[in-house]
């Protein structure tokens, strides 16, 4: 993907951040993934889906990726990707119209 793309979060997987059925604007990365960041990968589980992950551990030029959600944590399986699969960051929540605001 070479330039802005945008991404359906589905599911409660990554909240508060994100919520089901927030529409995100995603640009390509622009540095390698560091901890903490809110990537876009294909989904090592069910490629060509895109995921919306937070890193939690970086190792060499693979990335562990996790689930925000406290609550829902244990129904969400952490992902393992390679550096090739991450395909951006989400930057600006677009919709709905209530949540507009800049991906944290």
């Amino acid at each position: 993907m070479a330039g802005p793309f945008r991404v359906l979060v589905q599911g409660r997987s990554m909240e508060p951040a994100l919520r089901d059925g927030d529409w995100v604007v995603c640009l390509p990365p622009r540095r390698l993934p560091r901890s903490g960041d809110l990537v876009v990968a294909v989904d090592p589980y069910n490629a060509p889906d895109l995921i919306v992950k937070r890193v939690v551990a970086v190792t060499g030029e693979t990335y562990r990726l996790s689930s925000d959600s406290v609550e829902h944590r244990e129904h969400f399986a952490d992902r393992v990707v390679i550096a090739r699969d991450v395909r951006g960051t989400p930057v600006l929540r677009y919709a709905p119209l209530h949540r507009i605001g800049l991906v944290r």
